[in-house]
């Protein structure tokens, strides 16, 4: 049986977009073992939000361009909670494909339903 993770972003600081090696993901696991789902809440949520602009100097990219980079690597589900987004004022066209909404009422379920969970 595979474990399931959780990993929960809080704040947009240094963040999985911005160090996509495989080191580093795999530091995170993101492995066959393990069954990741990523969550961004609070002001995480700004990685949901294509166009946002990550990074400095050459490795400069937006947000979206950061996530079809993992596609490869990352093949969890992603979510962020949509009252944040709201909060944020972030349009539901500038929401990056491969992130699902989550209502906050459904937050505490999907933290029940891993065997462990990170905050960052």
């Amino acid at each position: 049986m595979q474990r399931k993770v959780l990993a929960i972003f809080e704040a947009p600081t240094v963040f999985i977009l911005e160090c996509t090696t495989l080191e580093v993901v795999s530091a995170l696991g993101i492995n066959p073992e393990l069954e990741l789902t990523i969550l961004l809440r609070k002001d995480g949520v700004m990685y949901a939000d294509r166009a946002k602009k990550i990074g400095s100097g050459a490795d400069r990219m937006t947000a979206g361009e950061a996530w079809k980079s993992m596609e490869s690597l990352f093949r969890g589900h992603i979510y962020a909670v949509k009252e944040d987004i709201e909060q944020r004022g972030i349009p539901a066209k500038r929401i990056v494909s491969q992130i699902e909404l989550l209502p906050r009422k459904n937050v505490a379920h999907l933290i029940d339903e891993n065997n462990t969970v990170m905050v960052y």
